[in-house]
């Protein structure tokens, strides 16, 4: 879905990703964890980087960047006491 809606919102984007890796970050023997971190080959351009913070910004997810790549990954919720 994030690819996708990427493609329709920066289609005169320059850069592209060129490999994709989603990892399960969850506790081990959890299949149903939902903890994740989605690896993005990418060097984005300003376009396409501003539509990903929006997008991680509206499906409440954290973005990083590390190199030549994008780490999009599952927030930890808040516990409060």
């Amino acid at each position: 879905m994030l690819l996708k809606k990427a493609h329709s919102s920066c289609p005169r984007s320059g850069s592209f990703c060129s490999n994709v890796i989603l990892r399960n970050i969850g506790e081990k023997g959890d299949s149903d964890s939902e903890e994740f971190e989605l690896h993005l080959k990418w060097v984005p351009d300003e376009h396409s980087r501003n539509f990903l913070k929006a997008f991680t910004m509206e499906h409440n997810l954290g973005m990083r960047e590390k190199g030549k790549s994008i780490i999009i990954y599952s927030q930890q919720p808040q516990i409060t006491e």
